[in-house]
């Protein structure tokens, strides 16, 4: 019995060390995990990368890092709002893509933290078309980058700057390709243009007076860039799905001496633009597009800040538009169904009266300029301006608000059915003129004025002419 008894001590005694022996190993194991944890982090592995490293500081002023990003040789898609039958064949529409890719290293350098590919220029991060075409969504990175041809962005996927004070976008004065509608940053010819719109942010696009856009034509929202210098327009809305906001547009279309090109401007090369730009344009034969421009302030554009040719539909509210040039500040010729609201409208009372549309030319005073325009002179290819709501503009030129248009050829065709009400047009010279008398045409279909300033009191009625 005594024999059984030390036996089973033995057992219980070997079974105690082994249990022992386990906890060590486990201990030991824990204790060089952290060894090696602390030593990833002390070596700065998990540290962010400094995203302000870029080729040029985004102050500078000259024409871009000595090495421009030459390799993108996308051809320029032929964007111009007037001429989209000239387009060339549209790209396969890629499937809509995250705004960040799916699977994301944190670890990784070319990486943002929501899996942005960091583009650092084509030396350092290949072609910035090739990068869009690769990644969902890019990146650029503080510097000035040169461009020699647009970069075409499919639906679904974003391109960004980290602040347009810090990257910018720039295209080449000496290779850029003038055509009637090459863009800095244009869509890929989307079957739906609503259906995914590409996304670009935080830029500045800067197109040296050569590129004919900043951002074109069609399905893409764009929001807090800085666009100047472009040779016709910082925006193009030739197609739906166009959506602009808390952005800045500048000094647009001005005819600039360019070395070893001559003076460019928006009538150089035959392309069917006309000498004045605008800021934002559209042109169609009637069709509905309700693009949306919010929250942002043009100024200094040679031409209208929106120009408006045919184009149904639309948004302009709580924008600041002044010092720009031409007949109008805001320009609807021939369109319906927009609302232009909330908007302060600043516009020279010195400027040449409508060049284009002769029996648009001024109101009762005379051919002058006028803050917001509105102007019918046919009913053809659906230029007829009807159905607009103008309401709560702070507006102020020769005119503060005009409409006009040949009923002199027949009693209809005029703006009519449009309703202006709550504006404040003090500063003008001449406050509001209608070319639309009450009983004019059909009943009920003139249009209604209502708590305006027209005369300088409230609630006073336009000068009908």
């Amino acid at each position: 019995m005594l024999a059984v008894r030390e036996v089973a001590r033995a057992l219980h005694f070997t079974a105690a060390v082994r249990s022992f022996g386990l906890l060590l190993i486990v201990f030991a194991l824990a204790a060089c995990s952290g060894s090696l944890e602390r030593t990833r982090a002390d070596a700065g592995l998990g540290a962010p990368v400094d995203d302000a490293a870029g080729p040029r500081d985004a102050r500078a002023v000259d024409d871009g890092p000595s090495r421009p990003d030459s390799d993108e040789t996308t051809a320029a898609a032929d964007s111009q709002p007037a001429a989209a039958d000239s387009q060339p064949a549209p790209a396969s529409d890629m499937a809509a893509a995250p705004t960040a890719d799916a699977s994301v290293d944190t670890l990784d350098p070319n990486m943002t933290a929501d899996g942005c590919f960091k583009w650092r220029g084509a030396q350092l991060s290949g072609s910035l078309q090739a990068a869009v075409n690769a990644h969902g969504c890019v990146e650029v990175q503080a510097g000035t980058f040169v461009l020699d041809a647009p970069v075409h962005i499919a639906p679904g996927h974003t391109l960004r700057g980290v602040g347009a004070a810090q990257s910018t976008l720039r295209a080449d004065r000496a290779k850029w390709q003038l055509s009637c509608c090459d863009s800095l940053i244009a869509d890929t010819l989307p079957s739906d243009p609503t259906k995914s719109p590409f996304s670009v942010s935080k830029l500045t696009v800067d197109g040296a007076n050569v590129a004919t856009y900043g951002v074109c034509c069609r399905g893409f929202t764009a929001s807090e860039l800085v666009i100047t210098s472009t040779r016709c327009s910082a925006i193009g809305a030739a197609g739906r799905g166009v959506v602009v906001r808390k952005s800045t547009l500048t000094d647009t279309a001005w005819p600039t001496a360019v070395p070893g090109r001559g003076t460019i401007s928006c009538a150089t090369g035959g392309f069917g633009g006309v000498a004045e730009g605008a800021a934002i344009y559209s042109e169609s034969d009637g069709a509905r597009l309700d693009p949306v421009f919010e929250d942002n302030t043009i100024r200094r554009s040679y031409g209208p800040a929106l120009d408006i040719n045919g184009t149904w539909g639309g948004v302009f509210r709580r924008n600041t538009v002044i010092d720009n040039t031409g007949w109008a500040a805001v320009s609807l010729y021939g369109a319906s169904y927009w609302t232009i609201a909330d908007n302060t409208v600043r516009h020279p009372s010195d400027q040449p009266p409508q060049p284009y549309h002769a029996y648009c030319r001024g109101g009762p005073a005379g051919a002058r300029s006028a803050a917001i325009f509105i102007c019918q002179d046919t009913d053809t290819k659906g230029r007829i301006a009807n159905h607009n709501v103008v309401e709560r503009n702070k507006a102020s030129s020769f005119y503060g608000i005009l409409a006009v248009g040949a009923d002199e050829l027949k009693p209809y065709w005029a703006p009519r059915l449009n309703t202006f009400r709550d504006n404040d047009v003090t500063g003008s010279n001449f406050g509001c003129a209608d070319d639309f008398k009450p009983g004019q045409w059909q009943s009920g279909e003139d249009n209604v004025w209502s708590n305006n300033n027209c005369a300088g009191s409230p609630n006073t009625s336009p000068g009908y002419f």
